[in-house]
């Protein structure tokens, strides 16, 4: 099975459990790691403005929200 395919097929528990493992390398709380999980699971796009999620902008959609100053 091709790399893509394997990650297009790749289970709820599958995705969770690599972005388990990519939250102790970039450091992420669970809570983040969780929303960031169900973002990719679901398909859909995270809305944060916590830059703790910039490690991950490659892994899913992120809609930023801007700072007002």
């Amino acid at each position: 099975m091709s790399p893509s395919r394997l990650c297009a097929s790749a289970s709820p528990r599958l995705t969770l459990r690599r972005f388990f493992n990519a939250s102790t390398l970039h450091r992420i709380s669970l809570a983040d790691t969780f929303a960031a999980a169900l973002a990719r699971g679901k398909k859909g796009e995270l809305i944060s403005g916590d830059p703790a999620f910039r490690p991950l902008e490659n892994e899913i959609k992120i809609a930023w929200l801007r700072e007002d100053k």
